[in-house]
């Protein structure tokens, strides 16, 4: 871990500030150690370079999954592998968009990792959390932990561990549809993207996947349709750029994020820390131009 990290990162329970205790390591990385957050009483452990924000009564890989699962359980259902899905494909093969450069960038669920190399290649500061013990493993291994800042930790359940309005572009490929509360990483993302920060979503499309009872069993059944999805976006006010089919497996979104939003629909539906509370969205069933009108 970059010693760099600490400017940024927070406890991802209560957002507090975070204590860090070298064990093993360097002037500029962490090799083995802890992060204590004072407020909230816990540590996290460092261990090759890795720091590990789960929560710590949690046991590990059990985060993302409808149920909890056991270590034996997880593996017998992804055989131990990381993640795969889309990738760097996003810009080589289907021209989704440019590919960016020089931005500060977040993959939530990071995988394999083919789109952490990508984006550092092309000169991008980039960030990436995994619930998988394979893919932060194997991170590793491939050598590139060094490079990037890569976390351990569910996005599922935990808040993202940095500061508000700190990236300029963050990814979800392939991993939304895995996750026990969509709504909350979604609603993380939000905070820790910038105005203006881009959001690139795929998933499989809820009309052609096997959603119940299936591979990608998910706890909101109905919520990654086309029309659920798109509005519920819109009413946390990210506005739809693009969207691109592929084949009848996969949607890619793009989003852009709107952070200034001051009508008066956001103001009756803040919480005491400024933040969307989407539950009046949803109940207060605003429309597109009672949300965005005073913006144009």
């Amino acid at each position: 871990m970059k010693r760099e990290l600490m400017d940024i990162l927070c406890c991802p329970v209560c957002k507090g500030d975070l204590v860090l205790e070298v064990e093993e390591g360097n002037e500029n990385e962490i090799v083995k150690g802890t992060l204590y957050c004072g407020k909230c009483n816990v540590l996290y452990p460092i261990e090759n370079g890795i720091p590990n924000l789960l929560p710590q009564d949690k046991p590990k890989n059990s985060g993302g999954i409808m149920v909890e699962f056991t270590d034996k359980d997880i593996k017998q259902i992804y055989r131990g592998e990381r993640g795969v899905g889309m990738n760097k494909s996003l810009f080589t093969d289907h021209h989704f968009m440019e590919t960016p450069s020089g931005l500060r960038t977040l993959e939530v669920g990071f995988g394999q990792g083919e789109l952490v190399r990508y984006l550092m290649e092309h000169g991008n500061r980039v960030y990436g959390v995994d619930v998988g013990l394979a893919s932060t493993e194997g991170a590793i291994q491939d050598g590139f932990i060094d490079k990037a800042c890569l976390l351990y930790m569910d996005a599922s359940t935990e808040r993202l561990p940095f500061i508000d309005n700190f990236f300029d572009m963050v990814f979800i490929l392939e991993t939304i549809e895995h996750l026990a509360s969509p709504i909350h990483a979604l609603y993380e993302i939000k905070r820790v993207l910038k105005h203006g920060g881009k959001l690139v979503i795929s998933f499989p499309p809820y009309e052609h996947a096997d959603y119940i009872g299936g591979h990608h069993a998910h706890v909101y059944p109905g919520f990654l349709a086309r029309e659920p999805f798109e509005r519920f976006m819109m009413q946390l006010y990210f506005t739809q750029k693009k969207r691109m089919m592929i084949g009848e497996g996969t949607v890619l979104y793009l989003f852009e994020n709107v952070k200034d939003a001051v009508s008066e629909a956001s103001k009756v539906r803040s919480d005491p820390e400024g933040q969307v509370n989407i539950f009046k969205v949803v109940a207060g069933n605003y429309t597109q131009s009672e949300l965005y009108g005073h913006l144009k």
